[in-house]
C-alpha cells in the first residue's frame, strides 16, 4: 500500500521540526540516530528526542546536544554529498539524497552566477 505525507509548509519548516515530526509519525528514532552516527565525518553530536507540548499541541522535539561553537561554522555542499556517499548508510540514502541537496542548493543559489558548490549547511555538531 502506497503512503503519502503532505507537508503544507507555507512559512517553511526547520530540519529539527521535520525529523521530530517524522519520528512522531513512526520513523524509528533509534535507527535514525544510528544512521546519523554514520555521518561522523560531518561532526556528529549526540542526538535525542523529547516529547513537548506547546499551546496544547504535543509533538516530538528532535535535539542535537552539542556545545556552542565560536563563529558561524558551516559545512559546504560538496562535503555533505561526499560524506553521505562514503558513510555506509543504507544504499537508499546516497541514491536519493543528492537530489534533495541539489534542490536546496538551487533554492539558496537563486542569484545568477552563484556556484552551488559554495552553498553551506550547518554542521550536525552545531546546536540549533
Amino acid at each position: 500500500m502506497a503512503r503519502l505525507l503532505y507537508l503544507d509548509c507555507f512559512s517553511g519548516i526547520s530540519g529539527d521540526m521535520t525529523v521530530g515530526a517524522l519520528c512522531d509519525l513512526g520513523v524509528d528514532a533509534e535507527k535514525f540516530a544510528a544512521e546519523m552516527g554514520k555521518l561522523s565525518s560531518l561532526g556528529a553530536a549526540p542526538l535525542r528526542f523529547e516529547r513537548q507540548t506547546r499551546q496544547g499541541i504535543s509533538g516530538l522535539k528532535f535535539i542535537v546536544d552539542a556545545p556552542a561553537q565560536d563563529g558561524h561554522a558551516h559545512t559546504h555542499y560538496g562535503a555533505i554529498r561526499d560524506a553521505i556517499g562514503a558513510s555506509g548508510v543504507s544504499a537508499f540514502v546516497p541514491a536519493k539524497s543528492p537530489a534533495i541537496f541539489d534542490r536546496v542548493a538551487q533554492a539558496q543559489g537563486k542569484p545568477p552566477g552563484l556556484d552551488r558548490r559554495g552553498i553551506c549547511g550547518r554542521p550536525l555538531s552545531r546546536a540549533a
